[in-house]
């Protein structure tokens, strides 16, 4: 089992502005490790929110504020900076979650 472990994740005002910093992701090959769009609508339906029993306070606070948050989860120190990177550009700044 790999010990590093991270998620990566962006605020957005809406779906449109997230859907477009993900799609660069996923052509980098980051369909499977991404958590996706979450927002009050689809929280329920995410694996997400149900994946490993997380989703941080902060991610929480956001969706029910209705933000959409993107997440990507990471489990290299490359794969941090690349989802980082991708991620600032789109909203200019970025969020790492660390899994306990």
């Amino acid at each position: 089992m790999n010990p590093y472990r991270l998620h990566v994740s962006g605020f957005f005002a809406h779906r449109e502005e997230a859907g477009s910093a993900m799609a660069p992701l996923v052509m980098l090959g980051w369909g499977a490790s991404l958590g996706g769009l979450v927002d009050a609508a689809a929280g329920a339906q995410t694996g997400v929110k149900h994946k490993n029993g997380w989703l941080s306070d902060l991610v929480r606070d956001a969706i029910a504020s209705g933000q959409v948050v993107l997440v990507a989860e990471t489990l290299t120190e490359q794969e941090t900076a690349s989802a980082r990177e991708v991620i600032e550009a789109a909203v200019g700044a970025a969020k790492n979650v660390s899994m306990a």
